[in-house]
């Protein structure tokens, strides 16, 4: 165990110094932060324009009919950004390490394979963590400092989840890279099949795929209908085709999305009144519950890369 602690330093310390990872952490904190601020000049904007009078909004209650967009411009952002820094930080802990020589000086010490692996595994953990929770942290205490949003119970439990789950998220690509760089050894080649491997996860690929197919075939006189959306509240849009749900069972890109949209959902029904606004909150027990098959498929995923990384890096030549 005091093997393992110290290659987990290690590693932790080496992907923190690191010029790339800086480079991909800071790009996306950047983009989640302004993430945040657009959804805060939004929300602030349509509570501007909002016309006094019977039919008024409260002013707290607004942000609540944007809440889709805490997952399109903020969270969303941890299943891609976030996705390829725990893929670069994948590559410095095989890669790296190859090219430079250090891998094989420190597999030349009295320290079993299996310590090795699990050193780099929880170093690389540790910095996904830190990541997610910098990320997360930083971009909602301006949602919530600037929207005026109560920080209850309720609100802080989808945080965390979300935190959590998006974690579990990278260290799944972390795993997926892990195993990649052992079985090759160009860098050039690694990177490659690695942003396919995360464009493959995403169903906005096939949804491009498969609406360029049809239009092909509409070429040659062939009709077919194509994947469409419906409205879930103001401007909400959420895909609507068969397909879509299919791969939420067997994406845990997609399946974190989907999480994260239905922890940040809100309300469904609303109404106005002489008294203001009739808003239908949804609970976050509820939400999660709705969800626990989301979160299976998570769990599930990690488990398999995480069991996968392990027999690889313990039972390859590195």
């Amino acid at each position: 165990m005091p093997g393992v602690l110290t290659i987990a330093k290690k590693e932790f310390m080496d992907h923190v110094s690191d010029h790339t990872f800086l480079l991909c952490f800071a790009t996306l904190l950047i983009v989640m932060v302004g993430g945040a601020l657009f959804m805060i000049q939004l929300v602030q904007y349509q509570n501007f324009i909002t016309v006094s009078g019977p039919h008024e909004v409260e002013e707290d209650a607004i942000w609540k009919f944007y809440d889709y967009l805490f997952t399109e411009i903020v969270t969303g952002h941890l299943s891609s950004l976030g996705g390829l820094l725990a893929v670069a930080i994948s590559i410095n802990a095989i890669q790296k390490e190859r090219v430079d020589g250090s891998l094989r000086v420190l597999m030349s010490y009295p320290i079993y394979r299996d310590d090795l692996f699990m050193g780099k595994l929880i170093g690389g953990a540790l910095v996904l963590s830190l990541v997610a929770i910098a990320s997360m942290t930083i971009s909602f205490s301006l949602l919530i400092f600037y929207l005026s949003i109560q920080l209850t119970l309720d609100f802080l439990l989808r945080i965390i989840v979300t935190t959590f789950i998006g974690t579990m998220l990278l260290v799944f690509f972390l795993c997926i890279g892990m195993i990649v760089s052992s079985f090759l050894n160009d860098t050039s080649s690694i990177l490659l099949i690695l942003i396919l491997i995360v464009a493959a996860l995403r169903y906005e690929t096939y949804n491009v795929l498969l609406v360029t197919g049809i239009n092909l075939f509409s070429y040659f006189g062939v009709r077919l209908p194509k994947p469409g959306f419906y409205h879930r509240g103001w401007f909400r849009q959420v895909w609507n085709d068969p397909f879509y749900r299919n791969v939420c069972k067997f994406s845990p890109t997609e399946s974190y999305l989907k999480l994260s949209e239905s922890l940040f959902h809100f309300g469904w029904e609303y109404e106005w009144t002489p008294f203001g606004t009739d808003f239908t909150l949804f609970s976050f027990q509820d939400q999660l519950l709705k969800s626990l098959d989301l979160v299976a498929v998570l769990i599930v995923f990690t488990l398999a890369a995480v069991t996968a990384s392990y027999i690889v890096s313990t039972r390859r030549e590195l």
